[in-house]
Parts: C-alpha cells; sequence; structure tokens
C-alpha cells in the first residue's frame, strides 16, 4: 500500500511539473481530481500530447475531420470508444455516442455567466469528449453557431479554469493543450455538451 501510494505521489509530481509550461502563466498548476478518476487518466493524455505520433502538441493534425476527427481518434486511444458523430442542430452537441452518456449540458446562458461554464466542467473526468458550439462564429451554412470537439484534460484545483486538449482551435490545424479561464469559455461558447464512457475507468 505504501509503495502504491508513493509511486502514485510521483506521477502527481510529474503531471503538475509537465504541466507547468501549459499554462498562460508561468507557475505549475495544481490539478483538480474529481471523483472517480485518477492521476493515470491524466497521465495518458500528457503522454500522448508529449510522446505518441500523431499527438504531440504543437504539430499539425493531417487526419479527416479537424477538430471532431482529432478528438474522436484521441478518446479511442483513451478508452477504445468511435467518440462523437452527426451534429444536433445547434452544433453543440452530437446525434450518436456509442459506449457514451451525457454527464452535463449547458446552453441558453449569457457571455458573462463563468459560474455556469465552472459548474458545467468541475466534475468532469480527464478524457471527457465535449461539444461545443461558438457564440460569434457560425457554420459553414451560417444557420447554427461553428461547432468544435475537444477532450477534457483537467480543472486548476485553485477555481480558475480548465484545460482542453484539442485540434485547429487556431484554425490552423494545431495540436494544442490550451488553458481557459470560466470566463473565457463563457464569452467564447454558446453551448456545450459533456461525454464520458459508460465504463469510464478509474485506474
Amino acid at each position: 500500500m505504501k509503495n502504491k501510494i508513493l509511486i502514485a505521489l510521483a506521477f502527481v509530481l510529474t503531471l503538475v511539473v509537465a504541466l507547468g509550461g501549459m499554462k498562460s502563466r508561468a507557475e505549475a498548476v495544481s490539478m483538480h481530481m474529481p471523483e472517480g478518476a485518477s492521476i493515470l487518466n491524466m497521465m495518458d493524455i500528457l503522454n500522448l500530447s508529449k510522446r505518441a505520433d500523431g499527438f504531440i502538441e504543437g504539430t499539425k493534425y493531417n487526419g479527416g475531420g479537424e477538430c471532431r476527427g482529432f478528438a474522436n481518434k484521441v478518446y479511442n486511444r483513451l478508452f477504445g470508444l468511435p467518440g462523437l458523430s452527426s451534429y444536433t442542430y445547434n452544433n453543440y452537441g452530437a446525434e450518436s455516442y456509442p459506449g457514451s452518456h451525457v454527464v452535463g449540458q449547458l446552453y441558453d446562458f449569457g457571455a458573462g455567466d463563468s459560474n455556469a461554464v465552472r459548474n458545467l466542467f468541475w466534475e468532469v473526468k480527464p478524457g471527457a469528449i465535449i461539444q461545443m458550439g461558438r457564440r460569434y462564429k457560425l457554420n459553414s451554412k451560417k444557420n447554427a453557431p461553428k461547432p468544435h470537439t475537444a477532450i477534457f484534460f483537467y480543472a486548476a484545483s485553485d477555481g480558475s479554469g480548465c484545460a482542453f486538449y484539442e485540434a485547429n482551435a487556431d484554425g490552423k490545424k494545431t495540436i494544442q493543450v490550451n488553458f481557459y479561464s470560466w470566463a473565457d469559455l463563457a464569452d467564447r461558447n454558446k453551448g456545450f455538451t459533456v461525454y464520458e464512457p459508460d465504463n469510464y475507468p478509474s485506474k
């Protein structure tokens, strides 16, 4: 038991140090750990973003489907599930998500309602897949918010915001780990739906 605790602490320390450069601010960040999650779930994402070919932060995603294609690829790698398909009419949900379920949804909130966004994401587990619709951008048909898909990485334990693992947030297909304050997310997005595996692995 003592060895397991020491190993877990070592993982925590490694992750905190490694993530220090991922935020806009310089200091290392401490992660909030929701019930049922594990530091190893975060390590899986970190390992992909730093070491796995086709997933490395700062490189270009060259697969199909842009942001959703990348998020689905990560989701499949983490959990063996296909991810999301077919946007809902409002573009902040998915019509199909086999092997997964909705753990939270938020829409019809104000651009300044950061508390609502925090409440949505605070207990989300690492690796969850998020479908969202942009507040100030329309899709190609100009009839709904522009869709974006990302993988949830972690929420900061100081309550300042959360990090997404995503591609094409910059419109250039770049794979990134981006940290957003709750206010940023509320201002940029009109709606969110969060999905997790039916059998989320609590390692």
